[in-house]
């Protein structure tokens, strides 16, 4: 063997791995709750053809709010990677967002990006967002 294939291999042999992207903890806090009761549901979408079915989440929580103005909720080890949150907040625990009978809802909702369409759910595309790896703290405000 050339001594050039042996340095090669020395090198390939001592060079450390290719980075790989980690998970990070990611914080979501909503706000503009009015110190109302009831749960706020948080659902992570991660594919544009599952946004918004809760049986396709690939993250969810749930959590009281009674008289609070806003929650902070801690999502661990969130692989990077592109997502879209939903968030609404079910006043009388019922397990839905309430519409009217034109489908509006009744109850409060807010996506990742802040983005709400004045007459239609906002898409994946509106509300998504990449991340890399590093903890991180996504803000939604309720309407």
């Amino acid at each position: 063997m050339s001594w050039y294939f042996r340095l090669l291999l020395i090198l390939l042999i001592n060079s450390p791995a290719p980075a790989t992207a980690q998970a990070g903890d990611q914080t979501v806090i909503v706000s503009n709750l009015d110190k109302k009761k009831g749960n706020v549901y948080i659902g992570w979408y991660n594919n544009e053809k599952t946004y918004m079915d809760a049986n396709y989440a690939v993250f969810k929580k749930i959590v009281a709010v009674k008289d609070k103005d806003e929650v902070s909720v801690i999502f661990p080890n969130v692989d990077p990677g592109v997502y879209a949150i939903v968030v609404f907040l079910d006043e009388n625990e019922n397990g839905e967002l309430d519409k009217n009978f034109l489908g509006i809802p009744k109850e409060d909702y807010g996506f990742s990006n802040n983005i709400i369409p004045a007459t239609r759910s906002a898409t994946f595309k509106e509300a998504s967002f990449t991340l890399n790896g590093k903890p991180g703290t996504i803000f939604i405000k309720v309407k």
